[in-house]
């Protein structure tokens, strides 16, 4: 029983597979466990395609180095996934207010301003108030 419990505790985990595909290739990408959340949908899934891809059974020396280069990619890749979604683990609740701060600040202030502006008008239009900022 506390083997099983054990395994949740290490966090994500990824791997790198193949997936075969039209014209003797084989197309690459993450494997995740447990899920993760979907960044456009937000609905959890296991696999991410990497858009990356390898040929079979290729015998050419140039063939072979392009195989093994998008596989170190690959690789690459995996890695830093993993230890994005682990990192994230390991926050605390002030540590995670921190990074939700930080990404804040890289995007774009106009766009930040006008989705602002809309939520200041929305709350005005239904307290009455304006909301008081506490710098």
């Amino acid at each position: 029983m506390i083997n099983y419990f054990n395994k949740y505790l290490h966090g994500y985990k990824s791997y790198t597979k193949t997936k075969e595909i039209s014209g003797n290739r084989q197309s690459l990408y993450l494997d995740f466990y447990p899920a993760i959340q979907h960044v456009k949908s937000g609905k959890p899934t296991r696999r991410e395609f990497l858009g990356l891809y390898i040929y079979e059974k290729t015998k050419e020396p140039t063939g072979k180095q392009y195989n093994k280069e998008q596989l170190q990619l690959a690789e690459q890749i995996r890695r830093k996934r993993e230890n994005h979604l682990n990192k994230l683990e390991a926050y605390t609740g002030y540590e995670l207010e921190q990074v939700k701060k930080a990404e804040n600040g890289k995007q774009d202030f106009v766009a930040y301003f006008k989705n602002y502006q809309i939520n200041v008008k929305h709350q005005t239009m239904i307290t009455g108030f304006l909301p008081i900022i506490i710098l």
